[in-house]
């Protein structure tokens, strides 16, 4: 018996670690890497874990990475397009598209809620030859990218981290996978659901409506007196005339 407990704490134990090591490597830090999933030759890491989220909206989603993208190959590799997919299912997001292909003097890229970001600091333009990385060559930047029509999972509540996986394609059509931690961020949308929710008692709402009860049933036993004083007075005027009489 004892040896069966040991066996099982030392899985819960393994399991443990090994989700640890996902998480940590989602999060950008440097884990070894496991014998059975070697690490591929473009690796994406988490720069800014607090601005890579998912921002929901009432018909959409818009994704913001803020990541660096490394060659940890021997050869020049030149990343050709990207693929994300999420703990939900959904489709392949729209990746933003560069904004200077139809307006040469464009300065930010702009997300459909609005939300902008400097040029230079994107990445969704830098595939092909401007997406070359030599070997060991390292490029920060933000991608950008939207899902219409579809939500964050109600599952993930506004603030919860979820694990989703970046890939990238090199020239080659080969697919290096990463996984990168990113937040679910509510809200544009909470505060509409907060709203349409219907108001229920409170903590004390009992309480008052008992008390008010109270005040109430305090009142007509006071009148109760007061007409049963006066109903007294009548009834001994009554018999002091028939004394008299």
């Amino acid at each position: 018996m004892k040896r069966h407990n040991r066996e099982d704490l030392v899985r819960k134990r393994e399991a443990e670690s090994r989700a640890l090591m996902r998480r940590l490597r989602a999060a950008g830090c440097p884990v070894p890497a496991e014998d059975d999933c070697p690490r591929p030759d473009l690796t994406v890491a988490v720069n800014s874990s607090q601005q890579t989220r998912a921002y929901d909206f009432r018909t959409s989603t818009e994704y913001v990475f803020v990541v660096r993208i490394t060659n940890q190959s021997y050869a020049r590799l030149e990343i050709q397009r990207y693929k994300l997919r999420l703990p939900w299912p959904v489709p392949n997001p729209i990746w933003l598209s560069d904004p200077r292909v139809h307006l040469p003097e464009a300065q930010v890229y702009r997300l459909p809620s609005g939300r902008e970001f400097p040029y230079d600091q994107v990445l969704n333009h830098r595939m092909g030859k401007l997406g070359t990385l030599e070997p060991g060559e390292a490029r920060e930047g933000v991608l950008l990218a939207f899902s219409i029509l579809r939500r964050i999972s109600d599952e993930y509540l506004h603030g919860t981290p979820f694990e989703a996986e970046l890939s990238v394609f090199d020239q080659y059509g080969r697919r290096h996978r990463s996984l990168i931690e990113m937040v679910a961020d509510r809200t544009a949308t909470i505060n509409l659901e907060v709203m349409k929710r219907p108001r229920g008692k409170g903590l004390c709402d009992d309480w008052l409506e008992a008390g008010q009860n109270d005040l109430v049933s305090e009142k007509v036993r006071g009148n109760c007196q007061t007409q049963a004083g006066s109903l007294e007075t009548v009834f001994d005027t009554q018999d002091e005339a028939q004394k008299n009489l």
